[in-house]
């Protein structure tokens, strides 16, 4: 189940699995109940199907999302979109995400956009100055799975060993929010309104991107300095 025909993906407004959502909908008694009828009969698990594609993913998230929140305000903290990002970059990028990493990451999550921009500055956070090392990395890692695979272009890309050589943590940290930042993107309003345009941009993947003449291998020794 790899998916090889799918160029890419966007999913708007979409939640990791359908469990937490409708607990949100009964009284705790009927949860046994609930458990079952999903698991036999609506086993929407979204995120299960994501982490065996190995291809482009962006994840918008609504800012007002009223249909995938568990909690009553419809936070954003709550918005089950954060699950599906989190446990893509999990699966994807398990040497970046950290314990520390992930909650800070949901942290972030439950801010809204100007608060986000506040944090990362505080986090002296520049999401350009490892693409380059990022993209070469991925790139390389993923030709040498090729090489040793017989499958299409589209599997046995991840997990990535991106991060496993890297000691500083903050660094870790920097090079995971650059991702974010190419994996998720949050726009204005509730889970029906119409998504304007200018959101739907191409998925990010590292494929696309040209190979500069820095190797993959400097990777760990070039952050370091």
């Amino acid at each position: 189940m790899n998916y090889p025909d799918i160029a890419g993906l966007i999913l708007d407004a979409t939640f990791d699995n359908i469990d937490e959502l409708s607990k949100r909908i009964a009284p705790p008694i009927f949860t046994p109940v609930l458990d079952f009828t999903v698991k036999e009969y609506l086993d929407l698990n979204n995120l299960s199907h994501v982490i065996n594609y190995d291809g482009p993913v962006l994840i918008i998230r609504r800012s007002d999302d009223e249909v995938i929140t568990t909690g009553e305000n419809h936070s954003r903290a709550t918005n089950r979109g954060n699950n599906l990002l989190i446990g893509l970059l999990k699966h994807r990028f398990p040497y970046l995400m950290t314990t520390e990493n992930e909650f800070t990451l949901n942290t972030y999550l439950s801010l809204n956009s100007e608060e986000q921009k506040d944090a990362l500055s505080k986090l002296t956070h520049n999401p350009n100055k490892y693409e380059k090392l990022v993209v070469n990395f991925l790139k390389s890692e993923a030709f040498k799975k090729q090489i040793n695979s017989n499958s299409n272009s589209t599997t046995c890309l991840y997990p990535s060993e991106l991060g496993k050589e890297i000691s500083k943590s903050d660094v870790k940290t920097h090079i995971l929010f650059y991702l974010v930042s190419q994996y998720f993107i949050e726009s204005p309003g509730s889970h029906c309104v119409p998504l304007e345009g200018r959101y739907l941009r191409p998925p990010w993947s590292p494929l696309t991107q040209s190979l500069s003449e820095s190797s993959s291998s400097d990777l760990d020794a070039k952050i370091d300095d």
